[in-house]
C-alpha cells in the first residue's frame, strides 16, 4: 500500500516545496478503495489532464473504474492558517 501513496502523490505536483504532501488510501467493504490526497495549506497541482490522473490512478490500483469526488477542504486556524489541508478525494472500484 505504501509503494501505491508513492505512485499516487507523483501524479501531483507540490504549490509549495516547505509543506508536506499526503496521501491516504482505505479500503471500503465493498471491495473499493477511497483515496485522498491533499497538502498542507496549498492544493496540489495535477501534472497531468483529469483523464490522465484517473486512468494512472487506475493502472497503479489495478481497478478499472475511478470517480473524482470532492475537493478536501480543511480550514486551520481563523487567523494562521495553521491545520490547513487541502486536496483531492477519489473512488477506485470494479464495475
Amino acid at each position: 500500500m505504501e509503494d501505491m501513496k508513492k505512485q499516487i502523490l507523483a501524479l501531483f505536483e507540490k504549490t509549495s516545496k516547505c509543506y508536506d504532501a499526503y496521501c491516504e488510501i482505505s479500503q471500503n467493504g465493498d471491495g473499493s478503495l477511497s483515496i485522498e490526497v491533499s497538502q498542507e495549506y496549498g492544493r496540489l497541482g495535477m501534472k497531468g489532464t483529469l483523464l490522465d490522473t484517473l486512468q494512472a490512478i487506475s493502472k497503479i490500483t489495478g481497478l478499472p473504474e475511478v470517480d473524482e469526488g470532492e475537493s478536501i477542504i480543511i480550514g486551520g486556524c481563523e487567523t494562521c492558517d495553521y491545520g490547513s489541508r487541502y486536496g483531492y478525494s477519489f473512488r477506485a472500484y470494479k464495475n
